[in-house]
């Protein structure tokens, strides 16, 4: 796997499966996502705590991990509409660490 530019850092507080959906004809698989609890800095210098869910293909390597402190490689993106969306980058593993 490439060196990650970004490395997101957070409290993992949840593994979770978003159920099967349709959507008229199509049908979107179940998916397995994580949160976490990550502290986003503020231009003033202050602090936020916002819950940043992420896509994985092996919730596995994070059920182990859950209410610990994780970093995982990242990437990012804006949407049209001015939201962040961050997602895993692939084959992107959770590493402990102490914050």
């Amino acid at each position: 796997m490439p060196v990650p530019m970004l490395m997101l850092r957070g409290e993992l507080r949840n593994v979770y499966t978003n159920p099967e959906r349709k959507f008229g004809d199509q049908v979107r698989d179940a998916q397995d996502r994580v949160q976490l609890l990550c502290e986003i800095p503020l231009e003033d210098g202050g602090l936020k705590e916002d819950l940043v869910d992420l896509k994985t293909s092996d919730v596995s390597l994070f059920q182990p991990m859950r209410r610990e402190w994780i970093s995982v490689p990242v990437g990012v993106f804006a949407t049209k509409e001015g939201r962040i969306v961050y997602f895993l980058q692939r084959g992107g593993v959770p590493e402990r660490f102490a914050p």
